[in-house]
């Protein structure tokens, strides 16, 4: 075999081995139509607890071009850090379907493996939604969270 049908098969034989592997990879999920403003809004604990609707409420807002949710509760409540606030921020890494993978901005919080927790909130319907952390199994999440009624 000369050379260069030797190179020729070579070039062939390349482009079908990154065609294939461009069409096995993974596509990136877009977001479900208007899932930040669906998940805007006033919610509660779905249990009768101190996170209730009725109790203490939080507000999800999202700012700076959805990159930045902000949640703020009427009364202040503890964070993992020792803080005592009203209000506290996620960066927003990326939504795809009906999730928004976020991550407490100062998080001081580590995985087992030693990175920070990475959280996701999973809107369930537009009336609920739960978390769960990625180094968590599938399956495990937090208790549902409700849209609370107009007040």
């Amino acid at each position: 075999m000369n050379s260069r049908l030797a190179k020729a098969i070579a070039v062939i034989g390349l482009a079908a081995v990154s065609t294939l592997a461009l069409s096995q990879a993974p596509q990136n999920p877009t977001p479900m139509p208007d899932l930040f403003r669906l998940v805007q809004g006033t919610w509660g604990s779905k249990e009768a607890n101190i996170y209730s609707c009725d109790q203490n409420p939080h507000t999800i807002t999202f700012t700076e071009g959805n990159t930045r949710a902000v949640f703020t509760v009427r009364k202040p409540i503890p964070m993992a850090d020792g803080r005592v606030t009203n209000q506290y921020a996620y960066r927003v890494l990326y939504a795809e379907e009906n999730r928004i993978t976020m991550m407490v901005e100062d998080e001081i919080r580590r995985t087992p493996q030693g990175d920070r927790v990475i959280w996701v909130l999973v809107l369930s319907s537009n009336t609920t939604y739960f978390w769960r952390r990625t180094d968590w199994p599938p399956q495990n999440g937090t208790s549902e969270v409700v849209r609370c009624p107009s007040a």
